[in-house]
């Protein structure tokens, strides 16, 4: 026998072993699917079992934050309550109690839908300690205000410039003032920071050795991304170069306690420019301001100002009459 011949009946050896009959065949596919399903189960079972396991310590950690935080039975409910809310995956249940991001956008919705729990809100989120401390952040509740802060405090139509935050409590936040009031009436306050200037409505919820306790609010609207509140007017001022000592009456366009912005005299200012402001504040009272020029507006004819070297007592007189 030639050895082609040897290789070829090998291979037909071959050919003919690895030939299976249809009921070989179909038991294959039957053992190759079974094998597969068993597969499939077994990994959704530990798929399911995992995600227990995690949805259950996330509720045991969820449970352990609310008893550290001391939180009431009432508190408790409103919190099952907002769980509604929380549109992520329930195995991050924990970031609620201590996560103010999280807390934050859950509240809004709660807000949204049940406007009668914005002061328990409030409330719930001073307990659970998911506050701002911040000049630079914007404020989310008034449970964010520090004591000592300004405030602009307005009630039955009168207003106190000087009003100060002097505690913020679970209960409410407390200002002293002179002005007349009693519990229950309507109060609008504004604050100002780094982040810019706020207000928000409230009430007096009691008076307390002197102190107006005023309810927490969820409810803060920015009006100016600016620290100080600027008011459009049509102020007389007069202006002059630090350069030159040229000087010219115009009019202050609006006004903050941070700065102006005047129609342009037609000095031909550059911008750092360094010049001097004259405001009247009234007909008897001016006050000279250092400022810096900021930009110039030559389609519009304006120049803005930034007060430079200005104290707290000449800011306060500003803001007043910016207001």
């Amino acid at each position: 026998m030639q050895p082609e011949d040897s290789a070829n009946s090998f291979l037909d050896a071959v050919s003919k072993g690895l030939q299976h009959s249809p009921a070989q065949v179909q038991l294959l596919i039957i053992v190759v699917c079974v094998a597969l399903f068993v597969l499939l189960v077994s990994s959704l079972f530990f798929f399911v079992r995992g995600r227990r396991r995690r949805l259950a310590a996330a509720r045991r950690r969820y449970g352990e934050i609310l008893m550290q935080r001391g939180l009431t039975p009432a508190d408790q409910a409103l919190m099952t309550r907002l769980e509604r809310y929380f549109e992520h995956d329930k195995s991050r249940l924990p970031e609620l109690a201590h996560n103010p991001s999280y807390f934050n956008a859950a509240a809004r919705r709660m807000r949204e839908a049940e406007p009668e729990t914005e002061e328990q809100l409030a409330r719930l989120r001073y307990k659970l300690k998911l506050i701002f401390k911040n000049a630079f952040q914007t404020p989310h509740s008034t449970t964010e205000l520090t004591p000592g802060m300004a405030v602009y405090l307005t009630l039955n139509g009168r207003s106190d410039y000087d009003a100060m935050i002097s505690d913020v409590q679970d209960s409410g936040f407390f200002i002293k003032s002179a002005l007349p009031a009693r519990p229950g009436d309507e109060a609008f306050l504004e604050l100002r920071s780094h982040a810019g200037v706020f207000r928000f409505r409230t009430h007096i919820r009691e008076i307390e050795n002197g102190f107006f306790v005023f309810a927490h609010t969820e409810d803060i609207l920015q009006t100016q991304n600016r620290r100080f509140y600027r008011k459009h007017l049509n102020l007389p001022v007069t202006v002059v170069r630090a350069s030159s000592r040229e000087s010219a009456n115009t009019n202050a366009l609006d006004l903050s306690g941070g700065g102006a912005k005047l129609h342009d005299p037609g000095f031909g200012f550059t911008e750092d420019e360094t010049v001097t402001i004259v405001v009247y504040l009234d007909r008897t009272e001016r006050v000279t301001i250092k400022a810096r020029v900021l930009r110039l507006d030559q389609r519009e004819s304006t120049v803005s100002l930034a007060f430079e070297n200005i104290n707290d007592v000449l800011r306060d007189k500003l803001v007043k009459l910016a207001r």
